[in-house]
């Protein structure tokens, strides 16, 4: 059967709504396989199914194998820029195949070849939807050092930290993945549209999900798999005690995914999620280089040259990096107090901590606590 014909039966598979991958693959092992399923007469089909499917998605899958139809569908594929991959083609990433329930088929659009991005070291990024200021910029400097280091970030392009791990994965030029949980070509949510183009043309979209398929809730728990799947480990940013990141943690663990996690104050809701982690034996992280020793053991590190050593010429910092840095010393300060005593906002405060962090004038030695770093040197990957 030659590529084309395989193309038009995979698409055809993929478009079965069965609600969960063993559903799916409960049809294939009963019918032999993907091509008996899509050459079985409706009566055979029936017979085998009626008892295990309902009515509705019985009654499309029999319909939708109209070739016109599917010559149509995959057709439009290639000028919409999306790609099909499925287990047999040597494309299709080994780290999925490895996993228990790899996709029958998948879709993709962008710029990166999928296979080779994460032959590289791949970390997933999640956590919250409704992140707070200093979870969204956690999540946008460790995925912009990791990326700078060279480890491909993947996530799911949901607002809060997903859309900041991928934000920062870019703005470093780095290679980003996004795993949807609907069509391939539905920016979903519609608040990260932009962020989807980006990654599009910058990165890569995929979906086990053919195009129109709509965003319904029960399909995000199930692209979960393949984000942890794709990864050498889960990093979890800020998450609820029962959050939907801690199903992409789980799954990394039984698919033997190194799982970190982002500590938090004992008393935020959004950190109780990484807390619980932590104490089940996830790996603690409070800087990027945790995570980069972990996934890239012969990572060799290069002190950049920056001030000399007891040149404490810090007229290049700006007003508000200026200010913050001389409420520091080797005592550490919370960020509340920082916040406090320099009547900045959070935002404000957090950018400009940011900034002093980069140059190397600021360390945390613990999260959301700062002391005075050695900004006679610089760290590079």
């Amino acid at each position: 059967m030659n590529r084309h014909e395989t193309d038009l039966r995979k698409y055809w598979f993929s478009m079965i709504q069965e609600p969960s991958y063993p559903r799916k693959q409960m049809l294939v092992m009963l019918s032999g396989g993907i091509d008996a399923l899509y050459e079985m007469s409706e009566h055979d089909i029936r017979k085998l199914f009626t008892d295990r499917m309902s009515e509705p998605v019985l009654s499309d899958m029999i319909s939708s194998r109209s070739k016109d139809m599917l010559e149509e569908k995959v057709g439009k594929l290639g000028e919409a820029g999306i790609s099909m991959l499925y287990p047999e083609l040597p494309e299709y990433p080994v780290k999925l195949k490895n996993i228990a329930d790899p996709p029958f088929v998948l879709f993709t659009r962008g710029s990166l070849d999928l296979s080779k991005a994460v032959d590289n070291p791949s970390i997933a990024i999640v956590g919250a939807r409704k992140a707070d200021t200093y979870g969204s910029e956690m999540s946008r400097f460790f995925a912009k050092e990791l990326s700078i280091a060279g480890i491909t970030v993947i996530s799911g392009l949901a607002a809060g930290i997903d859309g900041k791990a991928h934000e920062g994965c870019l703005s470093a030029g780095g290679n980003t993945i996004a795993v949807l949980g609907c069509g391939i070509d539905i920016p979903y949510p519609r608040s990260n549209s932009p962020l989807y183009f980006d990654i599009a043309e910058k990165g890569l979209i995929i979906s086990e999900f053919p195009p129109g398929t709509a965003p319904l809730a029960w399909r995000f728990p199930i692209r979960n798999r393949i984000i942890s799947g794709l990864s050498d480990g889960v990093l979890v940013i800020e998450a609820r005690e029962k959050s939907g990141s801690l199903i992409t943690a789980d799954l990394g663990l039984e698919q033997g995914k190194t799982i970190f996690a982002l500590p938090g104050r004992a008393y935020d809701t959004n950190a109780a999620g990484t807390n619980n982690l932590i104490k089940q034996g996830a790996v603690c992280v409070t800087e990027p280089t945790d995570i980069i020793r972990e996934l890239k053991q012969d990572i060799t590190f290069i002190r950049d040259e920056g001030p000399q050593s007891g040149d404490s010429n810090i007229s290049g910092l700006s007003q508000d990096e200026l200010k913050l840095f001389l409420m520091l010393n080797l005592d550490p300060i919370y960020i509340d107090e920082l916040i406090s005593r320099s009547g900045f906002d959070i935002t404000r405060t957090i950018s400009t901590l940011y900034s002093l962090e980069k140059k190397g004038y600021v360390i945390q030695p613990r999260q959301g606590w700062y002391i005075t770093g050695d900004f006679t040197k610089g760290v590079s990957y």
